[in-house]
C-alpha cells in the first residue's frame, strides 16, 4: 500500500515520460515537495489507530487489579455480546469476578496503591527496571539472549538487503546508461546554436566558437578538455554536467545553474555570470525514474502477502522453532544466488523469492517472543527485542550501503552468515505451540497471577 501510495502521489518520471529531465524542470516544485504529501498519507494509519484506541475497552485484568469489578464485568459482557451477535438466545451468566491476592515481583505495584502523580511515575520507573532485570533473571536469561541474537541477525539481513535491492538496481541502470554514452572527439563548432536538450554525451578536445547554448537542458554532459570562445549560455538547466580541464574566454552566462562545482580545473578568462539561478544547489539527477522504483519494489512487497498466509499454516502444523529455523536456513541458502544477479529482472525475482521465504521466520519469532514471557514481562520483553531489531536494522542499512558498487560476494556472504547464525540460535529455543501463555515458560515468581471467576 505504501508503494502504491508513493506511485500515485509522487510525480510520474518514468523513462518514457522523462523527456530527458524536461518533466522535472517543468514541475520542479512538485518534484521536490511531493514527499510531504506522501508522508502525510503514510501517517493516516497512525492517526486512525489513535482514534481506534479511544473506542477500545480497557483490559478487564487491569480493571480488576484496580478494584473496578463493575467496569470489568461490562467489558466481558460487551465481548460476549459481540461474539454472539447472531444468537438472540445467548445470555451472559457470569455476575461476579475477583482476583485472588497475589505476590507481584519486586518493583511491581498495583496502580491503586499509589497516592499521587509522583508516586505513579516512580512506581512506573521501578516497574520498568524490574521488568528489564527480570528478562535477564536466571529463568529467562537464556531465552532473552537467544531471542536477541535471532532478532538482531534477522533485522540485519532483511533490512540490509531491503536497502541493497533498490540501490543495486539503480547501479545496474546507471551502468547501462553510461554504456550508451555518446562520445564526440576533436570536433570544432563555429556559429552553432544548441537548443532543446543534450543527454549522456561526452565532448573531448572540442572547440566551440561564436556559438550559443540557449533554452537548453544538459543531462549527464561532460566537456573534457574543451575550449569555449565568444560563447553565450542562456536559460540553461543542467544535471550531472561538468566542465573539466577546459578553457572559457569572452563568454557570458545568463540564467543558468552553472555553480562553481560544475567547473573542475577549468580556466575562465573575461567571462560574466548574470542572474545565476537561485535555490537548491544540489546536483539533482534528472534520470531518477520514480515510477519504476516503486513498481519494482512493489513485487517484493507483494510476495510478503502469500508468504504470510503460508506461514500461518506452517506455524500451526510444524511449530514455531521448526518454521523459524527452516525459514532462516533457507533464506541463508537463497542469499548465495545474489552472485548471479546481473540484470534488473533477476534482482526482482530474487527479491520476491527471498521475501516469500524469510517472512515465515519473521512471523515465527514475532509470535514466539510473545509466548515465551509471562504477562508481567511480555510487553517489556517485546519492547526490548524490538529495540534490538531496530539496532540490527540500522547496522544492516549502514553496512549494506557500503556494499553498493563492491563485489556481489560481499552482500552475499554477509547475508548468508548472519541468517545462518540466526537459524542456529533458533535451535536453542523451546517449542511453544499448543502451550498456554500463562504456563509456557516458568514464571518469575512462584505464584503466577490467576483469574478466578465465580459463576452464579
Amino acid at each position: 500500500m505504501a508503494a502504491d501510495g508513493a506511485d500515485l502521489l509522487t510525480p510520474n518520471t518514468s523513462l518514457e515520460n522523462l523527456n530527458i529531465g524536461a518533466s522535472v524542470i517543468e514541475n520542479e516544485k512538485e518534484h521536490f515537495s511531493s514527499w510531504r504529501e506522501f508522508l502525510l498519507v503514510c501517517s493516516i494509519p497512525s492517526f486512525l489507530s489513535v482514534i481506534g484506541l479511544i473506542f477500545m475497552p480497557e483490559s478487564p485484568r487491569y480493571l480488576l487489579e484496580n478494584r473496578k469489578e463493575t467496569q470489568a464485568m461490562e467489558v466481558y459482557q460487551h465481548i460476549f455480546k459481540m461474539n454472539h451477535r447472531g444468537d438472540p438466545t445467548a445470555r451472559y451468566t457470569l455476575t461476579e469476578m475477583e482476583l485472588p491476592k497475589k505476590s507481584l515481583p519486586p518493583g511491581f505495584h498495583s496502580a491503586a496503591s499509589t497516592t499521587g502523580i509522583l508516586d505513579t511515575i516512580f512506581d512506573g520507573i521501578d516497574g520498568f527496571w524490574a521488568s528489564v532485570l527480570g528478562l535477564f533473571a536466571i529463568q529467562y536469561r537464556k531465552t532473552t539472549q537467544v531471542l536477541m541474537i535471532i532478532w538482531l541477525t534477522s533485522a540485519f539481513g532483511y533490512y540490509g538487503l531491503s536497502l541493497w535491492f533498490p540501490e543495486y538496481m539503480k547501479l545496474l541502470k546507471s551502468e547501462e546508461f553510461y554504456r550508451n554514452q555518446t562520445t564526440i572527439k576533436s570536433k570544432n563548432y563555429l556559429g552553432q546554436q544548441f537548443t532543446g536538450d543534450i543527454t549522456n554525451t561526452r565532448y573531448v578536445n572540442c572547440q566551440f566558437m561564436e556559438s550559443e547554448f540557449k533554452a537548453l537542458i544538459l543531462n549527464h554532459v561532460l566537456f573534457d578538455n574543451c575550449s569555449f570562445i565568444n560563447v553565450d549560455f542562456k536559460d540553461i538547466h543542467s544535471s550531472k554536467t561538468f566542465f573539466r580541464n577546459s578553457f572559457i574566454q569572452n563568454s557570458h552566462f545568463t540564467d543558468t545553474d552553472f555553480y562553481d562545482f560544475r567547473f573542475q580545473n577549468t580556466n575562465k578568462v573575461n567571462t560574466t555570470n548574470v542572474a545565476l539561478m537561485v535555490g537548491c544547489q544540489l546536483d539533482f539527477d534528472f534520470n531518477i525514474q520514480l515510477e519504476e522504483v516503486f513498481h519494482e519494489h512493489l513485487f517484493g512487497q507483494l510476495a510478503l502477502i502469500p508468504g504470510t498466509i503460508v506461514s500461518l499454516f506452517l506455524l500451526d502444523k510444524f511449530g514455531r522453532v521448526h518454521v523459524l529455523a527452516g525459514s532462516l536456513f533457507l533464506s541463508s541458502v537463497t542469499a548465495f544466488f545474489i552472485w548471479f544477479l546481473s540484470t534488473k529482472v533477476s534482482v526482482i525475482i530474487f527479491e520476491v523469492i527471498f521475501n516469500f521465504i524469510f517472512i515465515a521466520g519473521w512471523n515465527a519469532v514475532d509470535i514466539a517472543t510473545v509466548e515465551y514471557y509471562p504477562a508481567h514481562l511480555r510487553t517489556t520483553g517485546y519492547g526490548l527485542l524490538s529495540a534490538v531489531c531496530r539496532t540490527g536494522a540500522i547496522f544492516g542499512s549502514i553496512s549494506f550501503a557500503s556494499f553498493i558498487g563492491s563485489s556481489r560476494a560481499v552482500p552475499m556472504l554477509a547475508t548468508a552468515a548472519v541468517l545462518l547464525a540466526g537459524a542456529i540460535a533458533s535451535l536453542k529455543m523451546t517449542e511453544t505451540r499448543d502451550i498456554l501463555l500463562c504456563s509456557s515458560i516458568p514464571p518469575l515468581t512462584s505464584a503466577p497471577l490467576q483469574l478466578t471467576i465465580f459463576v452464579q
